[in-house]
């Protein structure tokens, strides 16, 4: 289990942590290239994908891939459009993004990858 950027009341993050359950703590790994808060975070393939996001002025269109048996994030081809407080989720090994629009049940998912 992962905690993903966010907020700290002051800023925006860029920290990652990685919960261990055998030890029962948070552990710090390497921290993506932007702060992000709102950012929709799934797993593909092995990897962690923050995807969209806020880095607390704008919303963001960056998407970063973390690889955990390097520990490293990587830059991955940006979304179309800027999007920010989105949830993503897996179907059918494609990854999907989407957001609530005008706090209404629609949803809207688009394929990323």
């Amino acid at each position: 289990m992962y905690a993903v950027g966010g907020q700290d009341g002051v800023s925006c993050l860029y920290i990652v942590e990685k919960y261990d359950p055998q030890e029962n703590r948070w552990f710090r790994v390497a921290s993506m290239s932007s702060r992000r808060l709102g950012v929709g975070v799934a797993v593909l393939d092995g990897y962690l994908y923050a995807i969209g996001g806020s880095d607390g002025t704008s919303p963001l269109n960056t998407v970063e891939k973390y690889d955990p048996k390097t520990n490293r994030w990587s830059p991955v081809a940006p979304m179309g459009t800027r999007r920010k407080h989105l949830g993503a989720a897996l179907f059918q090994d494609k990854l999907y993004v989407g957001k609530i629009l005008e706090c209404t049940l629609m949803f809207h998912f688009p394929c990323y990858i």
